[in-house]
């Protein structure tokens, strides 16, 4: 088994490692394309995406010995994972959108994948709020319960990034197709 302490360490580097590239790049003008602000929409999306696929696969790694202690990574990825959503929300709601509701409502009429976009993030604020030790105790046999929603926030934000592709659909039908095999691995592991 891996120690926990630098485990939890090298985690945080490499979560904090897509935000200081994304944060030089705008600095710099490096490799974010003519238009930064969809740049930074699809990175921030991204990256919250790629933590909430990591934080479904951590349990499963966790039944395996040699990766037992990966679980304890589960809260800080999954805040992270959050912490980029926001991030996400706030780029579009603040700098795409200018805080303009009517273009935030035509948004949510015409384009779909925003709505899902919505209820992804939704879907995961209670998972970072009720995250902490006290929250669990507090909430005990409801706080798993809750923390379900982990799926219905993956799925939304897969199908928010599927509806939102307009050509190239590989990579978002590579998530989906990796949130199936997770599902159905977790399947696996219940009936054993």
């Amino acid at each position: 088994m891996l120690p926990i302490k630098p485990l939890k360490w090298i985690a945080f580097i490499l979560s904090s490692l897509p935000l200081l590239i994304l944060i030089l790049g705008i600095i710099n003008f490096i490799n974010l394309g003519p238009n930064i602000v969809e740049a930074v929409l699809h990175r921030t999306g991204n990256t919250s995406l790629n933590l909430l696929m990591i934080v479904l696969v951590l349990p499963l790694m966790a039944k395996h010995t040699l990766f037992r202690n990966f679980i304890v990574l589960s809260r800080m990825l999954g805040l992270f994972s959050f912490f980029y959503a926001g991030l996400h929300l706030c780029v579009y709601l603040f700098i795409d959108r200018n805080m303009s509701i009517l273009s935030i409502q035509d948004d949510f009429i015409s384009r779909p994948y925003i709505l899902a976009g919505m209820i992804a993030f939704l879907s995961i604020t209670p998972l970072a709020l009720t995250s902490f030790k006290r929250a669990q105790i507090r909430l005990k046999r409801l706080w798993k319960k809750i923390h379900q929603l982990i799926y219905l926030g993956t799925a939304s934000a897969i199908i928010h990034y599927i509806w939102q592709m307009k050509i190239d659909l590989s990579l978002p039908m590579l998530y989906l197709v990796g949130f199936f095999i997770i599902l159905e691995l977790k399947k696996g592991f219940r009936v054993n």
